[in-house]
């Protein structure tokens, strides 16, 4: 009886044992299982987004299949000439039953321009980022006499164009324009959801003897978002020749004592 008792006693030692052994098998398991699917979670997560920079990619570098579509800075022909800022333009604006021509010539910093439109001419200038009007023969500083002088500034042109996937056609090449570009680039104030989906706009580049001779911005998508207005068309006409033509011109104001040469 007490040889039965201590092999009773010895099998309930090594059945505790086991069991110790087996719980302690089972909570390695499970921390290797519990990392395993923590990292498989992970890697999920981060193919989605690679998956999604990816195709957003795709889709503004490829909007239209078997084209030759890239946003490269390095294809933006004739853009030299247009950086230099030696000029003479020719500017249209149609907003909707509105049209209103810019004409001038810029040398470096300075610009003269005449803005007509359906009420009134403008004769005015621009000195650095100041602007003036000429009244009584005399030039007085004043605000922008236009708003769509925004639209002319080339160096935020080119940055448009830099950031927009394009095709090249035969006679001109074909850019899509990304409204949040257009909003953050043109209308820094428009309060816009970066993740809806917007309908792009065109911009087409004409070229004459390797130097851009005409921008086309069809601008109706954007024009439509800013003024809340559903059949809202602004399509902006940028005509440039006599590059590297213009020669230095004096802006002269007696009321400021502005004499510049």
């Amino acid at each position: 009886m007490n040889f039965l008792k201590k092999q009773s006693t010895t099998n309930s030692k090594e059945e505790i044992e086991i069991t110790k052994e087996e719980r302690i098998k089972n909570t390695v398991m499970c921390v290797i299982m519990l990392l395993f699917f923590g990292f498989l979670a992970i890697s999920a997560r981060s193919n989605d987004g690679n998956t999604v920079n990816n195709n957003n990619q795709n889709n503004k570098d490829n909007n239209n299949s078997g084209s030759n579509i890239t946003n490269e800075e390095s294809n933006i022909k004739g853009i030299n000439n247009l950086k230099n800022n030696n000029f003479a333009y020719i500017y249209t604006f149609v907003t909707g039953t509105t049209k209103e021509k810019m004409t001038g010539k810029i040398y470096n910093n300075k610009e003269k321009f005449t803005i007509i439109n359906n009420t009134t001419t403008i004769e005015g200038a621009r000195l650095g980022d100041d602007y003036l009007i000429l009244e009584n023969n005399d030039f007085k500083f004043s605000s922008i006499p236009s708003e769509n002088i925004k639209y002319t500034n080339t160096k935020t042109l080119i940055t448009l164009l830099e950031l927009s996937a394009f095709e090249e056609r035969k006679e001109r090449v074909e850019y899509e324009i990304d409204l949040i570009d257009m909003f953050d680039l043109y209308s820094p104030d428009f309060i816009y959801d970066e993740f809806a989906d917007y309908k792009s706009d065109k911009a087409y580049v004409y070229y004459q003897n390797e130097n851009i001779s005409k921008i086309e911005l069809v601008l109706n998508n954007y024009q439509q978002k800013i003024t809340n207005t559903q059949d809202a068309t602004l399509t902006i006409t940028l005509e440039y020749f006599d590059y590297n033509k213009q020669e230095d011109f004096d802006i002269k104001s007696i009321s400021s004592f502005l004499f510049t040469k």
